[in-house]
């Protein structure tokens, strides 16, 4: 009864998404919204961990068997996906190199305001 619980609040939040997707026209996927008002129910104490951890646990150890289905898709459009691989290439290629050097400044920026929020802490 403990994981139907979780799961439904999980849901919940999720249909939530979904709604917000609907009311908001701004291009950000749904599941984000989901994610974002459950990051915010738990940053304010809405929600508390042991609500959803045991389920949310449960969901990241078969997160694997989840791709399956995109990998098949994958292999039965090869012969569209060969046809455009370098450019589906230098997309990637492009998109993971700004995204490594956004991640690097951002925890490049965190490290330095938290190191000069300590230093004024004990100053």
């Amino acid at each position: 009864m403990k994981f139907i619980k979780q799961f439904l609040l999980i849901l919940f939040l999720s249909f939530l998404g979904e709604l917000l997707k609907m009311v908001i026209p701004l291009p950000i996927p749904a599941t984000v919204w989901g994610m974002v008002l459950m990051f915010a129910a738990l940053s304010m104490g809405l929600i508390k961990l042991e609500q959803v951890e045991d389920t949310a646990d449960f969901l990241l150890e078969i997160m694997p068997i989840l791709f399956i289905p995109f990998g098949v898709s994958l292999i039965a459009n090869y012969d569209q996906l060969a046809e455009h691989a370098s450019a589906i290439l230098l997309i990637t290629l492009i998109s993971f190199v700004i995204c490594y050097g956004v991640t690097g400044k951002t925890a490049d920026f965190i490290i330095e305001h938290t190191k000069h929020h300590k230093e004024a802490h004990y100053e």
